[in-house]
């Protein structure tokens, strides 16, 4: 509902979950004016819970304590739905806010193309993409995260939603599975590559350069020819040119040709202000791989 700068609101995020509103709270401004955001959530849109879920590191950048905080109500489990495909959230041991709404139109986009498919989904989380995969008729989907809670969440979702597809939820580091996966000699048709961000400050992007570029080659290895891989990066110090340059590198060291046929940002709801570079974060690439 807000992101931050975008919305003219800096160091504010809200996301709504049906009555539920999560925040987010990174500047002092904000903070200091908290009782006048959640009075206007309770009685102008109706708010029964507002809590906060706000990452320890940047509160401390601003000096601000690293707390969770409930303003109104409880901290309580909530379904939702994308348009497509429902989600139980658990904010007790979900990532961010509980969801992560940026990606759910690539989500969309990628599902398109799994019909019959063999689909890959690496960083799974709760299994939005896999889950994308599956409601639009995919042969099977492995669904790989290396947290077990997310396994666990993208499983009962999986369910959930009544899909039929062949699936198997695997709790694993992503590099390890797909170098093990390797020897095996079987292949995917679709690989669905949705990492954290390996970059978080300027000092670390050369070692996260190579790990994307690491990441990509291995989904191309896995890839049976004319596979489709769809590959993100919410690094902001990532810029797109340094992704594309990755995964032309990650092309070259496989022996792969490379088509891109489709490139995004963030959904709908993530609006970018064009006279500030910091808000366009997310990189989401559409290539086809010979």
């Amino acid at each position: 509902m807000v992101f931050s700068e975008s919305d003219f609101l800096p160091g504010l995020i809200i996301d709504k979950y049906n009555d539920t509103f999560v925040l987010q709270v990174y500047s002092f401004g904000m903070e200091k004016n908290i009782d006048i955001i959640v009075s206007l959530l309770k009685e102008k849109l109706g708010a029964k819970n507002i809590f906060t879920k706000n990452e320890e590191y940047f509160r401390k950048l601003e000096g601000l304590p690293s707390e969770y905080k409930i303003y109104l109500g409880e901290m309580s489990d909530e379904l939702i739905d994308d348009g497509v495909i429902k989600y139980k959230i658990n904010f007790s041991t979900s990532h961010k806010t509980g969801f992560y709404f940026d990606q759910c139109d690539n989500r969309e986009f990628a599902g398109k193309f799994c019909k019959d498919k063999t689909v890959l989904d690496c960083f799974c989380n709760a299994g939005g993409f896999g889950l994308h995969a599956a409601k639009t008729g995919a042969h099977s989907v492995t669904f790989v995260d290396s947290s077990n809670e997310e396994i666990k969440n993208a499983k009962f979702n999986f369910e959930l939603n009544g899909l039929k597809s062949k699936s198997e939820f695997i709790t694993s580091d992503v590099f390890d599975y797909i170098e093990s996966y390797k020897t095996s000699g079987e292949k995917f048709d679709v690989v669905i590559l949705d990492p954290p961000a390996f970059a978080k400050n300027k000092k670390s992007l050369p070692k996260a350069i190579k790990a994307y570029e690491k990441l990509n080659r291995l989904g191309m290895e896995i890839l049976n020819k004319g596979g489709l891989l769809f590959t993100s990066s919410c690094s902001y110090h990532l810029k797109e040119e340094m992704l594309i340059g990755a995964i032309n590198a990650a092309a070259q060291k496989s022996g792969k040709q490379i088509q891109l046929f489709y490139f995004n940002n963030a959904s709908l709801d993530h609006p970018s202000l064009p006279a500030m570079e910091e808000t366009v974060y997310l990189k989401f690439a559409a290539l086809r791989i010979i």
